[in-house]
């Protein structure tokens, strides 16, 4: 019997899905151990991270290609080897890989993978199989290219297309068989949601930090709200 992927069962509770931006990333340094933890802790629903590759092929979670935002040093990631960036602390946490995450996550909460650099997701996937994650995570971009490869190598693992600018993206995601949409949250309105839900997809508003805003997603009928909180 096919098991149910936790990312797409959680997007089925209502009022909406609960989503970790990068963790907890209003309440511990983001992309860190100590924020997927504080979102386990405070009840989400799902987490939402980035991943890079470094230069040795190592998955590390990190929204950016180098260190200057996070930790105020002028290194790059992917030019960087798993060991070079071992002794870096981001507000006194280490930079976890991929494999740390998910092992924190598994039999506890779902997984939001955002792919940044086409190409990435190959290893990404290397890491879920070697782990049995495949159920616990969805993956997602701005780009269509990795998604379709997740779609043609892992079929069972669902994807979804983030976008920024009307007049959106589900359409697309249809024809594409992509099973999440992820809007920039004014763009969610209230007949976009329902278009999608025609199409049987689900819609994850980012970011939202504004409880006016939460609650009237919620009335729109939105799936999932990725927030700091």
């Amino acid at each position: 019997m096919r098991k149910t992927n936790r990312v797409l069962e959680a997007l089925s509770r209502k009022p909406f899905a609960v989503i970790g931006h990068r963790g907890a990333a209003g309440l511990a340094p983001e992309n860190t151990l100590a924020a997927f933890s504080k979102a386990i802790e405070t009840g989400s629903d799902i987490v939402e991270l980035d991943i890079q590759v470094t230069s040795d092929n190592v998955v590390v979670v990190s929204h950016d290609e180098d260190l200057r935002r996070v930790a105020g040093l002028d290194i790059s990631i992917r030019r960087s080897s798993y060991r070079d960036l071992s002794s870096v602390r981001i507000r006194g946490e280490p930079i976890p890989r991929l494999e740390d995450v998910l092992r924190l996550c598994i039999d506890r909460i779902g997984v939001l993978i955002e792919i940044k650099v086409p190409g990435d997701e190959i290893h990404v996937l290397e890491v879920v199989r070697s782990l049995g994650a495949s159920n616990w995570v969805a993956v997602i971009s701005f780009s269509e290219d990795p998604l379709r490869t997740v779609k043609r190598k892992a079929p069972t693992i669902p994807v979804g297309i983030l976008y920024t600018q009307p007049p959106g993206k589900i359409i697309d995601a249809k024809k594409e068989s992509f099973e999440i949409v992820l809007p920039r949250y004014p763009l969610a309105t209230q007949r976009s949601i329902e278009l999608a839900h025609r199409l049987g997809i689900k819609v994850i508003a980012w970011t939202v930090n504004d409880e006016k805003w939460i609650r009237e997603l919620a009335t729109r009928g939105v799936d999932g709200v990725a927030t700091d909180y």
